[in-house]
């Protein structure tokens, strides 16, 4: 079985895997902490993958081992440094894992706001999860879905704002409030900032700040205007409106009275006995 151990000797990380018959162990200058073992698991799943898929290159993953070599594959010629043998056995390779690999750890934009999006799915209404998925696949996913999470710059979440801010930047060909472009940059910075968080990468949206937005001119009706409508308004209505306009209730605050009253007055029925 596959899994990620450590060398005693050294107190640092080294893969153990089966490829073709036979055991591998790969040594690593990573030291045994959390965040190193969650990145080496990743390229562990990713070897795993490989192997069963039949596209698994020794010599991509750990250039100048033995063992590449041993399984007919090509070793890189890239410079890498290399541990001592410890201990005499010669059953531990030792080159170590070349950065590039360790970087390929990070799932694609695509891949990880799939996770991300299926975490929050217990926790948003329906109407929430809607909107972000509409915002997240008429303008993230377009424009970040191959690219993996460390690979997205500051650079690159600025230039996509500036993109879908500018005239004709939308889906519609029409150019996007401020309010809304805030919206879609609010939801990649949620999906960077959980991504930084968890594979342990800046976070390209830091200090990125929102659009202005200009403030919305609201013109209410004069008490004058309020009488006339209820007086005109149909007389079933009146008592909704009159609510409505005197109390500064929400709607679904004023459609969760109407709810309310219905099951208060079931629940009187049922303990007076009068169903």
């Amino acid at each position: 079985m596959s899994k990620i151990s450590v060398r005693k000797e050294t107190g640092t990380l080294l893969f153990d895997f089966n490829y073709r018959g036979s055991r591998c162990r790969e040594q690593t200058t990573l030291k045994d902490t959390k965040a190193n073992r969650r990145k080496m698991e990743k390229v562990l799943e990713r070897i795993e993958r490989e192997i069963v898929a039949g596209t698994f290159d020794y010599g991509t993953f750990f250039p100048g081992s033995n063992r590449a070599s041993q399984f007919g594959a090509r070793p890189s010629t890239a410079s890498v440094d290399v541990v001592p043998s410890v201990g005499g056995g010669g059953d531990i390779a030792a080159p170590l894992m070349p950065a590039a690999v360790l970087e390929r750890a990070t799932p694609t934009f695509s891949e990880f706001t799939e996770i991300w999006l299926a975490e929050n799915d217990a926790v948003w209404r329906r109407n929430t999860m809607i909107s972000t998925k509409v915002h997240v696949n008429g303008y993230l996913l377009p424009r970040f879905a191959d690219k993996q999470m460390h690979q997205i710059l500051k650079a690159d979440c600025l230039a996509f704002r500036a993109d879908i801010a500018k005239t004709g930047g939308s889906m519609k060909k029409r150019t996007l409030s401020a309010k809304t472009v805030n919206e879609i940059m609010q939801i990649l910075g949620a999906i960077l900032a959980e991504g930084a968080d968890r594979y342990e990468f800046p976070n390209p949206m830091q200090n990125v700040k929102r659009l202005k937005t200009q403030k919305v001119h609201i013109d209410p009706l004069s008490f004058d205007e309020v009488e006339k409508f209820i007086v005109n308004v149909r007389p079933d209505y009146k008592p909704y409106f009159t609510v409505r306009f005197f109390t500064e209730l929400r709607t679904g605050e004023v459609h969760g009275l109407q709810v309310a009253k219905y099951r208060f007055r079931a629940a009187r029925n049922l303990s007076s006995g009068d169903l």
